[in-house]
């Protein structure tokens, strides 16, 4: 018998202003089960005016589960967490 899991990944973008705090985002620091990989592109100090494409990401994160709902539930909730757990110096 073969198990299927499910894989998907976002890119959440970045706010407006000088980038000030970002939460830890490897997978063992995050407070999500199913993360298998992540990867910061984001830099303290950068200055960031939201995103106008996808390479214009803070974070890479991958998820995995046994369901699509289960693994898109999660993802929106991993890019919630981001925002809200990630700080800019507004102009």
């Amino acid at each position: 018998m073969c198990l299927k899991k499910i894989r998907g990944f976002i890119l959440p973008s970045p706010g407006e202003g000088k980038l000030i705090r970002l939460p830890k985002a490897f997978p063992d620091k995050l407070p999500f089960k199913n993360i298998y990989d992540c990867y910061q592109y984001a830099k303290i100090g950068n200055t960031y005016h939201g995103a106008h494409s996808s390479i214009e990401a803070i974070y890479a994160i991958s998820i995995e589960g046994k369901s699509t709902e289960v693994v898109t539930k999660q993802l929106f909730e991993v890019d919630k967490w981001i925002k809200d757990n990630t700080i800019y110096k507004e102009k």
